[in-house]
């Protein structure tokens, strides 16, 4: 499938990049799609991941895990794309919940870490601008970073706050050398 889709794509633009997307389980799905067909890594512009985690350093973790799965599969340098991560502020307990309190400086912290890391991140998203938050007990419903209410929150601050110090030169941060 992702063979046939990269091809219309190409035949659209040939200058895309397609890339293998929004996979929470790169070390059990990547395996099994390179095992299925020979010779498809030449074909992979790149892997999209969503590397949730407790913190930045548990997110961190995960896009580490994820490159030492593409090295192991010979697709050391196939780019990651972090396309989903962030965390919810409702209910308390769940795996993905943090305090409001705490959610800007989260926020913050990864995006500069992912921009300075050594996993050949070439882009990162966060999940997600604008969520209903209706239901507290839906996880779901918690993760926008602008609330519905309107106004700036702290948490689009943050976002801009790293996205800037992302962007600006800083010391590279040795998460991934040696992987794999």
């Amino acid at each position: 499938m992702y063979l046939t889709a990269r091809t219309a794509i190409k035949d659209v633009d040939s200058r895309a990049r397609v890339v293998v997307g929004g996979l929470t389980a790169p070390s059990t799905f990547m395996p099994a799609m390179v095992a299925a067909r020979a010779r498809i890594g030449a074909h992979i512009d790149g892997v999209a991941i969503h590397p949730y985690g407790p913190t930045p350093a548990g997110v961190l973790a995960n896009v580490r895990d994820a490159r030492n799965v593409l090295a192991r599969l010979g697709l050391a340098r196939t780019p990651l794309y972090v396309t989903e991560f962030g965390w919810s502020t409702q209910p308390p307990g769940t795996t993905t919940y943090l305090p409001e309190r705490l959610r800007p400086s989260f926020i913050s912290a990864t995006l500069v870490a992912l921009a300075r890391a050594d996993c050949g991140v070439a882009a990162t998203t966060i999940y997600t601008w604008v969520t209903p938050e209706r239901h507290r007990s839906n996880r779901d419903d918690w993760f926008g970073i602008q609330p519905t209410r309107g106004g700036t929150s702290p948490d689009v601050i943050a976002f801009a706050a790293g996205l800037k110090i992302a962007s600006s030169p800083g010391p590279p941060l040795r998460i991934c050398a040696g992987t794999g």
